[in-house]
């Protein structure tokens, strides 16, 4: 294997099965082995040719073991709403209830367990450095939620006073959709680049499972098949209930980014 393609490897392996700050030591190790092994005219890693398995080596059991069980956990939030609506996807609108009483779980556990491990790592590593553009990409995502999760309340509002004709129920279902898969990729992206980059990266994924929770609990209310002007009232109370989840969902990516 070239040592270029072989480090690379090595470098994503390592930065998988290892912290990021002790990832980067590792891999400056062995990176000045090889320059000398080079300059001795010997070889060194490249006839091994599995760099993940050498990263796997390299690895404390005990602590990736943890590290795979709260990337499991944390992934349990975004694939309840995820199969909710692939299975709508193939059934369009099945007689199935929203799971949001199994989402509001999901979210309240995932929360707090995002900020231990931010914090572990954060004390672990103080010296690991929140990422350049990440606010900005925070910001971003902020803005964009709130800009669709205001438009579907104006929707729903809409809806209720028999003004919005033209809105079909699979309209809304689309756009909720839509919603939903960016929210799940943006919560695997975070998830993801928590080990390979930054734990930082989970202000990401928190903004995007509260997202996503909002988007159950409005899926929730307009399959209720209550939607009448006279219900207006009892359906805003739902969608204030969201208000809480929110905040703490707010509060928790700032606690992390910062």
């Amino acid at each position: 294997m070239d040592k270029s393609i072989f480090f690379q490897k090595f470098n994503y392996a390592l930065r998988w099965f290892l912290p990021p700050d002790e990832a980067k030591e590792v891999y400056a190790d062995y990176l000045e082995m090889q320059q000398q092994a080079d300059q001795n005219g010997e070889s060194f890693l490249v006839q091994e040719d599995k760099p993940w398995q050498l990263a796997r080596s390299l690895q404390n059991k005990q602590e990736y073991r943890k590290w795979l069980l709260i990337f499991a956990l944390l992934l349990l939030c975004p694939l309840v709403p995820a199969f909710y609506f692939l299975d709508h996807v193939i059934q369009w609108f099945s007689n199935y209830t929203t799971p949001t009483a199994l989402t509001k779980f999901l979210f309240w556990l995932s929360l707090p367990l995002a900020l231990f491990w931010a914090h572990r790592c954060k004390r672990q590593f103080p010296d690991c450095q929140r990422p350049t553009g990440l606010l900005i990409i925070c910001a971003l995502f902020i803005a964009g939620n709130a800009l669709a999760g205001g438009l579907a309340c104006y929707w729903l509002y809409e809806g209720t006073q028999g003004s919005a004709m033209w809105l079909t129920g699979r309209m809304i279902f689309n756009y909720m959709l839509f919603l939903a898969t960016i929210s799940a990729l943006f919560s695997l992206l975070g998830l993801v680049f928590c080990r390979l980059l930054s734990s930082h990266w989970l202000a990401v994924y928190t903004l995007s499972v509260t997202m996503l929770f909002g988007i159950m609990i409005y899926m929730g209310v307009i399959t209720s098949m209550d939607i009448v002007p006279d219900q207006l009232t009892n359906l805003a109370a739902e969608l204030r209930s969201y208000f809480l989840p929110l905040f703490c969902g707010l509060a928790a990516s700032l606690k992390i980014l910062f």
